[in-house]
């Protein structure tokens, strides 16, 4: 039958152990969660001014195929260019508007009429918020501003694209495993074999009341 004293050793081990394997495992979590909110971050920071990029040189684009409509009144051939944005699902509207700020021409991904009468309430050539994208584009024809061209493109949620960092967290947590297994080894035989040993110099001490006992900590440590 096991002595209480070594009952006392296995239970102290146990319980040191457990200590030291729940704080390396908390410490690989908290750094899994910091290295998904960096790629979080940066792919709010990237995306945005990607998407908002593309969509400035699509409305240039756009609005040098739009400016012989604009010029000439022609509101057909203005319509019928701004419908190929239908190919781009992304697009939610676009809105044409004349020298006067009125609106001329539109697309509508859903059919529906949300361009603004005028294109006095656009603050700035580009606006972003959480769900949309916009950017108004200047017009001019022989070196006079005849309208403008506005754009918006709805953003995709964020865990819509997070499958693509899909790999990119899974290397990560793989890392952050294999660097668990070795720090737990490490912890073991820098800290673990140590303190067990200064615990039973311990226990001899108070126990057995053997005032010459020591505990070699540096030969410990480096085996």
């Amino acid at each position: 039958m096991r002595s209480e004293a070594a009952i006392n050793r296995s239970d102290f081990r146990r319980r040191l152990r457990s200590k030291l394997l729940m704080a390396v495992l908390l410490a690989s979590i908290a750094a899994w969660l910091l290295a998904a909110l960096a790629v979080a971050a940066y792919d709010q920071w990237t995306f945005r001014d990607s998407v908002t990029q593309e969509l400035s040189h699509k409305a240039r684009l756009l609005s040098f195929n739009l400016t012989a409509a604009l010029a000439f009144e022609d509101r057909q051939a203005a319509s019928d260019i701004l419908s190929t944005l239908r190919d781009t699902p992304a697009i939610a509207k676009s809105c044409l508007y004349d020298a006067e700020n009125s609106l001329f021409a539109k697309f509508d991904s859903n059919g529906e009429n949300r361009c603004s009468k005028t294109a006095d309430s656009f603050g700035g050539p580009i606006a972003v918020d959480s769900y949309h994208i916009h950017v108004l584009e200047p017009i001019s024809f022989q070196g006079k501003p005849i309208g403008a061209l506005l754009i918006e493109e709805s953003l995709p949620s964020l865990a819509s694209r997070l499958p693509q960092y899909g790999l990119a967290l899974l290397v990560v947590l793989l890392a952050l495993g294999v660097g668990f297994l070795l720090l737990r080894g490490a912890l073991q035989r820098i800290l673990f074999t140590p303190i067990e040993r200064l615990a039973q110099v311990a226990r001899s001490v108070t126990v057995n009341n053997e005032l010459d006992a020591r505990a070699d900590v540096a030969t410990a440590s480096s085996s």
